[in-house]
């Protein structure tokens, strides 16, 4: 239900998945009931047809998985480290390895962080093998994390790349003809000064997409904005939208950098997603009303171009919708609704220079839910900019709703006076995690500033009361829901190492990493917050590896991965090699669910387990290796650092990264014996830079490669040893098999 933000966040439905269209709906629906789930079959769109309230099938009974975790009871008995790990049985076989502060850090905690210069998490693993004796593998959430997020990112690219780019240039082929047509049609000085910046408006979309020159009515004003977005200037007055644009959202990041034709994909759809048709207010007028119901007409008007267009407009909008999300403004399904109320099923356009019936239109669009996530700026510091819309607007293609940016939003200002800029730790305190909320408490900044606690309370209240059904609706909800049990504390019962402050702080740097590869991924889609194989031919003993045990996250994951699989499936969108890959996958969070559960319970781990604990980093490898050819692969795809910029305030933004993978080393407890394991997790970084000069992920690990990165938090003192010491061999052939 896009353009209707601020109710869906409560009591959005699940999101359909057949190739349908809706009507835009003026009023929050209720939760959808449990119903039983078909695929989604192909069939006509209608740019006022209803979307029917169902949910798309995962594959998987996340109801049934709740009651079979019901019946697992946590029983490994409480332990304490010994200093200088003495009565951990494994010790020796670490040498060099164990740093004195590394050393005692583990003694004290159970466990400990420490950064490496490894590009990939799989290499950890694999080195564990390549040790002699082999080391204990830990397997970490984070790892299965980072495998999802490549699965994710890969998909979405590659559907971006061969599908969404050609209808992109299709269906603004079309929009710029009927704009043309519509000036031609207009008879009073407005109607023509709306459709010639409808011209304007969907020529620069074209030169962004195409390169193609803009034709001669509207030109001056497409190339005045054009040249804006090519020197990323800023937030600047639009000639085409008669209002300011936040022009430095153009330089493409993400993986928009990897071919030329995801560069233009993204700067095409940014056009599309970021630029707004404002309702009055400020100084800005009716005209860009005028020209959204030009173009609400054109798509509604049933001609076959008509048809075609909206048919290419369903085609990107839909599957974007099930990565992403609904769009937070309205869209033309609203638009189209309210149009024939106003104007009447098929109104001509000298329809449209009747200021009674715009003002009337105008009114109902007033009526309308705003959105989530209302984006403010400020001319002088102190007021709204009177030229940056904000609140109600139409967008053509518009950026989505996403909890985690109203977040950022709601904490910031205008919301809380003097906070420019939120922090990571905002999105997961407000979902629940006590232990963010106390890090945030303790800053030097906060809870003084004022309004803080009152919009933390009022962020903690939305995320909680946030049904089952949203959080289920979409991939990038479901990626967030995901992450929660993994800040939450654990109970007794659990191994000791992991029931401490310290793991909570570890366990939101792996939620933080996880969360920045998501807005990495989505970042073109995203609606952004404003204010202002080892050594064969030996006998090697059997390895005693161990799953990271937290049940409720693998029951979370495998609903996530089969929601996944079965929508992209459905939809035609992945071939059968990469839906193997989904089943690998599928197979590999299968297996460590199971594992959790014998360890919880203290069962006995068979030799053939262990066993196939020691190909995980071979077989993550092996998994990656589907991804790394084609011209949507780049070189800077083999290391997995990266960065996305999350909110902008002023003439900064606000980035977050991940950088190179960190080595965990955490004593666990195997068949009464205390043993010392290592595995792979993230590092992340937040900090501001300059929005002019937003980063990709190209620039940032150059900055990594010559050290130029910002410290961590000061709350990863308590887990995390700052060395960076190598642990093995580099692996230059990477990508290239075994």
């Amino acid at each position: 239900m896009e353009g209707t933000g601020q109710m869906r966040r409560l009591s959005l439905v699940s999101v359909v998945v057949a190739c349908t269209v809706i009507a835009g709906c003026s009023h929050p629906e209720k939760p959808a009931k449990k119903v039983k789930h078909s695929k989604p079959t192909a069939r006509t769109v209608s740019v006022t047809e209803q979307m029917p309230q169902v949910s798309f099938a995962s594959g998987v009974d996340y109801d049934a998985l709740q009651k079979e975790n019901a019946k697992v009871k946590p029983a490994i008995a409480d332990y304490k480290v010994q200093p200088g790990l003495t009565n951990v049985v494994n010790r020796k076989i670490y040498g060099a390895l164990l740093e004195p502060q590394l050393k005692d850090l583990i003694a004290k905690n159970g466990f400990a962080v420490t950064p490496t210069n490894y590009i990939q998490m799989f290499q950890i693993y694999e080195n564990n093998q390549y040790e002699r004796p082999r080391l204990p593998a830990f397997i970490t959430t984070d790892s299965m994390l980072h495998t999802y997020h490549i699965f994710y990112d890969y998909t979405l690219r590659k559907v971006e790349s061969d599908k969404l780019y050609k209808a992109a240039v299709d269906l603004t082929h079309i929009m710029l003809g009927a704009a043309q047509d519509d000036l031609k049609a207009a008879s009073t000085p407005e109607l023509k000064d709306a459709a010639r910046r409808n011209v304007a408006y969907f020529a620069v979309a074209r030169k962004l997409l195409t390169g193609a020159t803009p034709p001669p009515e509207g030109r001056d004003m497409a190339n005045a904005d054009l040249k804006l977005i090519d020197e990323h200037a800023g937030r600047a007055i639009s000639s085409v939208m008669g209002c300011k644009v936040e022009f430095s959202q153009f330089i493409p990041r993400g993986h928009y950098t990897r071919s030329e034709k995801l560069k233009k994909y993204f700067r095409g759809m940014m056009w599309y997603g970021l630029t707004p048709f404002a309702i009055p207010q400020g100084n800005i007028g009716s005209m860009p009303t005028r020209q959204a119901l030009m173009i609400t007409r054109f798509l509604d008007s049933g001609t076959n171009g008509a048809k075609a267009a909206f048919g290419l407009w369903d085609k990107i909008y839909e599957p974007t919708v099930f990565y992403v999300g609904s769009a937070d403004d309205y869209t033309v399904r609203q638009y189209a609704k309210l149009m024939h109320k106003v104007y009447g099923a098929k109104p001509d356009i000298g329809a449209f220079a009747d200021k009674g019936k715009l003002a009337t239109f105008i009114g109902e669009v007033r009526k309308l839910p705003g959105p989530g996530i209302e984006n403010y700026a400020s001319a002088d510091g102190k007021t709204a900019d009177p030229l940056y819309p904000v609140g109600r607007q139409f967008r053509f293609m518009g950026q989505r709703f996403i909890p985690d940016s109203r977040i950022l939003q709601e904490l910031t200002n205008p919301k809380v006076n003097g906070r420019n800029f939120p922090k990571g730790l905002d999105v997961f305190a407000a979902m629940g995690s006590e232990r963010a909320l106390d890090i945030l408490n303790k800053s030097d900044d906060l809870p003084a500033v004022p309004g803080w606690t009152k919009q933390m309370t009022k962020m903690r209240r939305e995320m909680r009361e946030t049904a089952l059904a949203t959080w289920q609706s979409n991939l990038y909800y479901g990626w967030l829901w995901s992450l929660q049990p993994i800040t939450a504390p654990l109970p007794v019962g659990y191994p000791s190492a992991m029931r401490t402050d310290a793991w909570l702080d570890k366990s939101l740097f792996t939620a933080l990493g996880s969360w920045t590869e998501l807005r990495h991924d989505t970042i073109l889609y995203a609606k952004q917050s404003v204010a202002e194989c080892g050594g064969a031919g030996e006998e090697i003993p059997i390895t005693k590896n161990y799953v990271e045990p937290n049940l409720e996250f693998w029951t979370r994951l495998k609903w996530l991965n089969a929601y996944t699989e079965t929508g992209l499936s459905s939809r035609h969108l992945i071939d059968a090699p990469l839906k193997a890959k989904f089943d690998q996958l599928s197979d590999w969070i299968d297996f460590c669910r199971k594992i959790t559960v014998k360890e919880l319970t203290n069962a006995r781990v068979t030799d053939d387990e262990y066993t196939q604990m020691d190909t995980y980093g071979a077989d993550l490898e092996q998994m990656m290796l589907e991804f790394a050819e084609g011209d949507i692969i780049s070189d800077t795809d083999k290391d997995q650092a990266l960065v996305a910029d999350v909110h902008t305030s002023s003439d900064m933004c606000l980035e977050e990264g991940t950088g190179r993978v960190a080595a965990i080393y955490i004593v666990v407890p195997i068949q009464g014996k205390l043993y010392l394991t290592r595995g792979a997790v993230y590092t992340q970084y937040e900090f501001e830079w300059p929005k002019s000069d937003r980063l990709t992920d190209e620039k940032w690990q150059k900055l990594l490669n010559s050290h130029q990165e910002p410290g961590f938090a000061d709350w990863t003192k308590t887990f995390l040893v700052p060395t960076k010491k190598k642990l093995a061999p580099e692996f230059d052939n990477f990508f290239g098999g075994c």
